[in-house]
């Protein structure tokens, strides 16, 4: 792993924020939003919340978490949902 996101300062410098998972909801919430031209808040905090294995992440967290977070994600880092966006097309294929 490059040595600028093994730390957290490291991980501010490159996105501005302090959170890899941030930075992994982004590329998640950033796909669905680019594929389908919505949120998806529902769809969208249900498998985040699976896949963190956290009941408590649900539709109202994650909106909260998406307004706080999504458009200064989109742009430092846009390349990360992007790059989903890429592979989905790739296995569309």
């Amino acid at each position: 792993m490059p040595t600028y996101l093994t730390s957290e300062s490291g991980i501010y410098r490159f996105t501005g924020v302090n959170s890899l998972l941030d930075v992994v909801k982004y590329a998640f919430a950033g796909f669905v939003k680019r594929v389908t031209g919505t949120y998806h808040d529902r769809e969208v905090s249900a498998v985040i919340g699976a896949a963190l294995q956290n009941s408590d992440y649900h539709m109202e967290a994650h909106r909260f978490w998406r307004k706080r977070m999504y458009d200064r994600l989109e742009r430092t880092v846009p390349a990360v949902a992007l790059a989903l966006q890429a592979a989905n097309t790739v296995l569309l294929e």
